[in-house]
């Protein structure tokens, strides 16, 4: 099988932005469910692991790990995977801030990729 090359990450990245934004938009407009929301929110780290190993050639397990080596939007949208159960508290005016970031972010990763 041939190798997984820098074309097929930034499809990765590509895809997983997309698939994201659809799903946030979606439940932002149909749904407005806050645990789709968390669920949302953890497929944001398959994204960003897949975007850090695109930039550095360094594959990162771990949400801990990763958090270390990231900052601005990345870190903060990886930090609200890591503490994502805090979003089924949230009532829909809370919640309009953490789909506002998350649909930014996606968005902008369509842009870039």
């Amino acid at each position: 099988m041939p190798l997984i090359d820098k074309g097929d990450i930034k499809r990765a990245i590509k895809i997983g932005a997309c698939n994201l934004y659809h799903g946030c938009c979606h439940n932002f407009i149909y749904e407005n469910s806050s645990e789709i929301l968390s669920v949302l929110y953890k497929s944001a780290f398959f994204i960003l692991q897949a975007k850090y190993f695109y930039e550095t050639n360094q594959y990162i397990g771990s949400k801990i790990d990763l958090e270390k080596h990231l900052d601005g939007i990345d870190k903060e949208i990886l930090n609200i995977c890591i503490d994502r159960k805090k979003l089924t508290a949230m009532d829909e005016t809370d919640l309009v801030l953490y789909y506002d970031k998350i649909i930014s972010w996606s968005s902008n990763l369509l842009q870039s990729y």
